[in-house]
């Protein structure tokens, strides 16, 4: 890396440790390797779907933003994965949205 550069990438890594460190936000690698991102991201969600039915088991009165928080993911992502989870009838929702708790089916 020529010296023009490194002022640059030290910056970059202060940035990528706050978001880190700071924020709880996951590091998914360089953008070089990004074709291998999908990867990564394909064997986490099933990692993910899998902690959410667990938690759903422990504590059926979970809240999306408690799994959000607990899984360090957007309320988004959560919401997806509860959508993809409730429509191949892993889980089901009893109840009201408030008030309601969820029940795990298979």
């Amino acid at each position: 890396m020529s010296a023009v550069g490194q002022p640059e990438r030290a910056t970059q890594s202060r940035v990528i440790g706050l978001s880190r460190d700071e924020l709880e936000y996951r590091y998914l690698g360089h953008w070089i390797t990004r074709d291998r991102l999908g990867e990564k991201l394909g064997k986490r969600l099933g990692e993910t779907r899998a902690a959410i039915v667990r938690s759903m088991k422990d504590n059926p009165k979970v809240t999306g933003s408690e799994l959000a928080k607990r899984l360090r993911l957007s309320t988004t992502a959560i919401e997806k994965n509860i959508h993809f989870l409730k429509t191949k009838r892993y889980v089901k929702r009893v109840g009201p949205a408030k008030g309601g708790h969820w029940k795990v089916v298979q």
